[in-house]
């Protein structure tokens, strides 16, 4: 940053003494101008480091967010479930029934033996065409008093009513049909209504399945809404349960989508054709979910492995405003990538921070008989600085036949016992966490504080630094103004003593 010519007050200098005193000025507060880019390029380093610390904090907590949270249920690594996924084989081609189970479905074999009916709305509908003509039939963006209907709607003061479930309903005569179904299907009225003109009538359903969904409804007062799409009113209670055989036993429910036991059935279609499917441990799933875990963890080693490495250009220190506009772009882009280069280099909080999280994958677990090279997860060379690989075989192997002690590997969680002892019983996920919420404590209220408070300091240097040259080149400016006024009065009686001089001739 360059701060010259900072004072606002306006100069004519020179006049007198032919001097360009504002070069002379700049001159002159050289060295005050170099002692605050000094101090601007010492801050904008801290904001540089400022940043790249906040940069390591972002890509730490969304490491985190992403595999060590409940918030992401699809890749946290962080709970049992993930290490008892299961999955069915069979049921059939899903004609008649999607089959699914989670991690408390029990493995084995289940049959369906036969589907009865399936659950179904209470519903009501129009028992004929309500348009006044087959061959022009209403439109759903038609004003309620145009429809052609074959009883013409009853309006009051130019409104109609009616209730649903309890819930009154009024529109205008210049409301549409459309307007009507959208308003109803919105509300807290617990149905839905459409117009076909495939059937040219009103249906009402409600939104809900089973025996017990059933909804009232009436026109009120002197309307006649419903009566006129030819539909009575009262109570519908028409709807009915999905009913069907697992295993023999027969099953009811409200609804055609359902969960027993951890696995959940979602009926098409009825049957009485026996559907045979087998629920078992899922260890491709498992898999797949432990390896983006070790992919995001070796992203993450990587990545803040570079940032220690990375090269420091001592010399090659931020660029400030008139050193930018000598250069080309080109150079700048250049320069820029060396000065922001190595703020992290040798960092040894991020160090630390790596050493720890390599501990946890290599430390044994006490309690456990089974460590994570048994099951296949292994560092590689010492140049890959940590990074982690996987055996695929060993690996399904392992969650085949050793499922709940690869759970404990990563989730082991001990809640007794001093701080040390409870890290030597945990799994890796509270491992990582405890050295991850060490290193993020510690950046966030010393270093970045820390950091905080330099930048705050250069800041009130460079406001310092300013004032005194500013000072400095006032009182230059004052010096050369009165040198400009004694050459201004020597001038005036150089020129009188020549015109004495001369004048007699």
């Amino acid at each position: 940053m360059s701060y010259y010519g900072v004072s606002s007050t306006t100069r004519i200098v020179g006049l007198a003494s032919g001097l360009d005193v504002d070069a002379i000025v700049k001159s002159l507060i050289q060295n005050e101008q170099a002692k605050i880019d000094s101090i601007w390029q010492k801050k904008a380093v801290a904001e540089l480091k400022q940043n790249a610390l906040k940069e390591v904090n972002s890509l730490i907590f969304e490491f985190t967010t992403k595999y060590l949270s409940a918030s992401s249920p699809l890749t946290n690594i962080n709970m049992s479930s993930a290490f008892n996924a299961k999955k069915v084989i069979g049921g059939g081609s899903g004609e008649f029934a999607v089959i699914t189970a989670d991690s408390a479905a029990v493995e084995g074999e289940y049959t369906i033996n036969e589907i009865i009916s399936l659950a179904k709305e209470a519903s009501i509908a129009s028992s004929g065409a309500v348009s006044a003509s087959a061959d022009n039939k209403i439109n759903l963006s038609t004003q309620l008093k145009d429809l052609a209907l074959g009883t013409q709607l009853q309006f009051s003061s130019g409104f109609i009513s009616f209730n649903i479930n309890g819930n009154d309903f009024t529109f205008s005569e210049s409301d549409t049909l459309n307007t009507v179904i959208s308003t109803v299907n919105r509300s807290d009225a617990g149905v839905t209504m459409s117009y076909s003109s495939l059937s040219d009538g009103l249906t009402v359903k409600s939104k809900a399945k089973g025996a017990d969904s059933a909804f009232v409804i009436s026109d009120v007062s002197e309307s006649n809404f419903f009566a006129a799409f030819n539909i009575s009113g009262g109570t519908v209670n028409n709807g009915t349960n999905a009913v069907l055989r697992i295993n023999n036993y027969m099953v009811e429910q409200n609804s055609n989508v359902f969960t027993i036991d951890g696995i959940t059935y979602n009926l098409l279609k009825s049957t009485s054709n026996e559907t045979s499917f087998v629920v078992t441990q899922d260890v491709d799933s498992i898999y797949n979910r432990i390896k983006g875990f070790i992919d995001g963890y070796n992203e993450l080693v990587k990545t803040l492995n570079d940032k220690i490495s990375e090269p420091v250009y001592r010399t090659f220190l931020p660029l400030t405003d008139s050193q930018r506009a000598e250069m080309s772009e080109s150079e700048i882009k250049a320069w820029e990538e060396k000065s922001n280069s190595g703020m992290l280099n040798r960092d040894s909080n991020i160090s630390q921070l790596l050493f720890n999280i390599r501990n946890a994958f290599s430390q044994s677990i006490e309690g456990l008989g089974i460590t994570f090279a048994e099951i296949g997860i292994t560092t590689g060379d010492w140049r890959e600085k940590g990074l982690m690989h996987i055996n695929e075989t060993k690996l399904k192997n392992a969650i085949a036949n050793n499922p709940q002690e690869v759970c404990d590997l990563f989730t082991k969680k001990v809640t007794t016992g001093d701080s040390q002892a409870k890290y030597n019983q945990s799994g890796l996920v509270e491992r990582i966490n405890i050295s991850i919420n060490k290193y993020t404590a510690y950046v966030k209220d010393t270093t970045l504080v820390y950091t905080e408070r330099q930048i705050k300091d250069y800041s009130d240097k460079i406001s310092r630094a300013i004032e005194k040259m500013n000072e400095k080149e006032n009182e230059y400016y004052r010096q050369y103004a009165i040198l400009e006024k004694a050459m201004a009065s020597m001038n005036s009686q150089s020129n009188y003593f020549l015109s004495l001089l001369y004048g007699g001739f």
